[in-house]
Formats: structure tokens, sequence, C-alpha cells
């Protein structure tokens, strides 16, 4: 792997980025390796920006963190003529189209998150992203060491291979960070203040299966013996009880058991997932009444619960779910 390709991928705007605020494949953007680098103005030395400290002791929806992100849209510019964003999204439409696609939908979702951090009136604390800020600017220097020479320091990185000020990368940087850790804290408290199912089950391909699965479990099969056995590569969060469905979510499951006190694991469910189906084996577990708390109340559980427990992609797809039936979005949506 050459040093480009491996240093792009930790500092481009891409998958590590924004993997260090928790989650997977849902994060992924296009290779930034084989975006080309968007040359921004030359200014004369001294003239850059310095990245403000940030004050107060949170973040939320409406700090001027993000919203300084939104009026910059002048991206380069060629005899003085400015280069805006529009452009550029035309010609990655063009060149590489389900690359643009993933990456107009994690704007989307960030939009989102900013809707939903208003609504919730989450915050996300300053201390929790100067800690992640910094630990995200080591990790990448120390890989820019990794993979070069030595005689490249990190500022020469960004202006070269990045074609960004340092100023610029860190604004961006922390913008992005801001985002995700704030992500993660709507996701939390919108779980504890819905009232929820909680299940445990199986998710099978094949109806037959499911079918076969369900009679052993009816006839005393060990559950955790099965799911070894049926899908020994489910994730973790899948193997015991799953992540809660609010009772409002329009999943097949929560359709079946509503509010009703149906005893023992279930025939199998059928969900549509893209042009196939998925087939669920469940059992009801208990349920969780609605928190009334409001966000600052919630807090530190939040903060405890996602030291404990990150959100993981079943969680995410679930507030998603509901964010998508509060607002309105006109584009690929989230996913």
């Amino acid at each position: 792997m050459s040093f480009r390709s491996s240093a792009r991928s930790l500092l481009g705007a891409g998958g590590f980025l924004l993997a260090a605020c928790g989650g997977e494949d849902r994060y992924a953007f296009d290779d930034p390796a084989r975006r080309p680098a968007v040359a921004r103005p030359v200014e004369a030395p001294g003239t850059e920006r310095e990245l403000l400290p940030l004050s107060g002791v949170s973040i939320g929806a409406d700090d001027a963190l993000f919203s300084a992100s939104e009026a910059a849209s002048d991206l380069a510019r060629v005899e003085g003529e400015t280069v805006r964003a529009e452009e550029l999204l035309d010609a990655l439409l063009f060149f590489q189209r389900e690359a643009t696609q993933e990456l107009l939908r994690k704007t989307i979702e960030f939009r989102l998150v900013r809707l939903e951090a208003r609504r919730l009136g989450a915050r996300l604390p300053v201390a929790i992203l100067e800690a992640e800020e910094a630990a995200f600017l080591r990790r990448a220097e120390e890989e820019v060491k990794r993979f070069g020479d030595g005689s490249q320091s990190f500022e020469a990185y960004l202006r070269g291979e990045l074609a960004s000020d340092p100023a610029h990368y860190a604004r961006s940087l922390r913008r992005f960070l801001a985002l995700g850790l704030l992500r993660d804290r709507v996701i939390r408290a919108d779980q504890l203040q819905r009232e929820r199912l909680v299940v445990r089950g199986l998710s099978l391909r094949e109806r037959a299966l499911a079918e076969r699965a369900w009679q052993d479990l009816r006839d005393g099969a060990s559950f955790e013996l099965l799911a070894l056995q049926l899908d020994p590569e489910a994730p973790a969060e899948r193997r015991g009880l799953w992540p809660a469905l609010p009772l409002d979510d329009p999943h097949p499951i929560v359709g079946t058991f509503g509010r009703q006190e149906l005893q023992g694991f279930q025939p199998p469910i059928e969900q549509q997932v893209g042009s196939g189906s998925v087939w669920h084996v469940v059992e009801l577990v208990h349920r969780l009444p609605a928190d009334p708390r409001s966000f600052e109340e919630l807090a530190p559980e939040i903060e405890a619960s996602l030291a404990a427990q990150p959100v993981g992609r079943e969680e995410y797809l679930v507030w998603l779910r509901g964010a998508l039936r509060r607002w309105r979005v006109e584009g690929p949506e989230p996913r």
C-alpha cells in the first residue's frame, strides 16, 4: 500500500474520520484516494484564520461551529472566478455517481442530526469533543510518519496531498467529529424517551430455515446453541437482546407484538429488505416505558451508556426511520 493511499484513507473526509464517532459501514464515504484534490485559494503567509478555541461546556444544534460551515461554499478560484460546491457535485455525479450519492446521504444525515438535536435539546460536552479531536490528530500524525520517510511534516502533507491549509482542515475535522458525536447522543436520547419493546431472536434469509428454527425452539432447543449454528456471523447485538424497538416504529416485529403480551417465540415474521425478505423468529423479553425526563436530565445516563455500549447499526436504523417520518427529505435517504 502506498503512502498516499494509506494516509489519505485516514486524513481525507472518509471512513476513519466518521468511524471515530461510532459505527461501521454506514459511515463509509467514497475512497478519498480516487478523488482529485481541491485546490483552495492561495493566501499570503500569516493571513490564514486560526482555529478558535472551543468555548462553553457543551455544543448544541445551533452552535456557530455548524452554521459557519454553511456560509462558506466557495471551494477554489480560477483566474479570480469562484468554483462553487454545485460544480463539484456535478462533476462527481458524472464521474463517481455511487460515491457521490453516499456523500450526499451523509450530508443529509447530518442535517437530520441537527434537526433532531434541536427537537430534543441535545448537547455535546466540549470536553468529549476536545478529547476526540486530539486523539484523531495524534493518530493522523502517526499515520503520516508511519507511511512516509519522515521528511514530510503533518502540515506539509495537508498542503501537498490534501490541498488544504491546517486551519481549514482542523475546522472541517472539528465539525465532522462534533456532528458524529452529537448524533450518537441524539440516537440514545431518542431511544430513552420512547416506549419500547425488547426482543431476542434469529434473523434468517430463508423462510423454510426460519420455520424449522421456530419449531426447534418450540420443542425446547437452546436458543444460544441454535443461534450459533444457524447464524454464526451475526453481530453481537443480535446474539442476545436486540436494540429496543419503539412502539411507533414501523418494523414488522412491532406490528406483530404491539401491546399484546405474546409468550414465547413467535412464528417467523417477514421483513422486506431491498428486493428480498428477512424472516425473524423472536420472543418478547420485556417492555421499557418512555422516560419523560429532558435531555439535560438524561445526559449523565446517556454518557454512561455510550461509554458502556456505543451506538450500533440496528439502533441507528431505528432512530433513522423515526427521523425520516418526522422530517421531509427530498433526495437520497441515509441508510
